[in-house]
């Protein structure tokens, strides 16, 4: 058993091949989440999700919201209102963004919104 702990590192340029990948991936989602958003309120209110890094963000809901989220439109948020940026395929984003608008203030219900461009839209 002790052998399995003996075994060489992977190969360091694959594990940082694959790194790089997703982090062009996770700066690809917040840039296109952003801009759906803020294209769709007409305001600049999401625009710290394009700044931010990792693999999760925060957006600023209410509890309510955030369960109407998950009610009436099968989207998980954390009652924080912590996102799984990495989990967000980029075909989703336009079901997302309509999501939350949605559930969000009055002025934004009946706005719906396109994919903003981006590898893997339709």
């Amino acid at each position: 058993m002790l052998e399995l702990f003996r075994q060489p590192d992977p190969d360091p340029i694959l594990t940082l091949d694959e790194l790089e990948v997703m982090r062009a991936s996770m700066v690809e989602k917040r840039t296109l989440l952003a801009k759906a958003l803020g294209e769709a309120t007409g305001s600049k209110e999401f625009d710290y999700l394009a700044g931010q890094s990792g693999m999760f963000s925060l957006l600023k809901l209410s509890h309510a919201e955030i369960d109407a989220a998950r009610l009436q439109h099968g989207v998980y948020i954390v009652h924080d209102g912590r996102i799984n940026i990495a989990g967000l395929p980029l075909a989703r984003i336009p079901y997302f963004v309509n999501a939350v608008l949605a559930i969000q203030r009055p002025r934004y219900r009946g706005k719906s919104i396109g994919c903003g461009g981006g590898t893997g839209c339709s």
